[in-house]
């Protein structure tokens, strides 16, 4: 089993600038909720932790398939065309770091 640690985006989708979600690695208390308006973001946080664990955003219909489809707009007017994805998690008791 692997246990999500840390999420950090760099201008990924909805999120402008460095933004960071830690989960719950509490072994008592492992829930981490993401409660949120509609369209706040939350589905970009799955598509983040799937971009970055396997390199697509799981999108059937290939909305996010281009690059500039996935950098945040606030970004993209201001010209930073980078975005970033960061996965910390841990499985069998070692930790593994992923950026994207």
């Amino acid at each position: 089993m692997f246990v999500l640690q840390q999420l950090n985006f760099k201008n990924w989708i909805p999120f402008y600038g460095n933004q960071k979600i830690i989960f719950s690695v509490d072994p008592n208390k492992n829930i981490t909720f993401i409660e949120a308006d509609n369209m706040a973001g939350k589905t970009s946080i799955y598509r983040g932790i799937l971009w970055c664990m396997f390199g697509d955003t799981g999108d059937k219909d290939e909305e996010y398939s281009k690059y500039i489809d996935r950098l945040n707009l606030q970004a993209m007017g201001e010209k930073d065309y980078k975005y970033q994805v960061e996965l910390k998690l841990k499985f069998k008791g070692k930790k593994y770091l992923n950026k994207c």
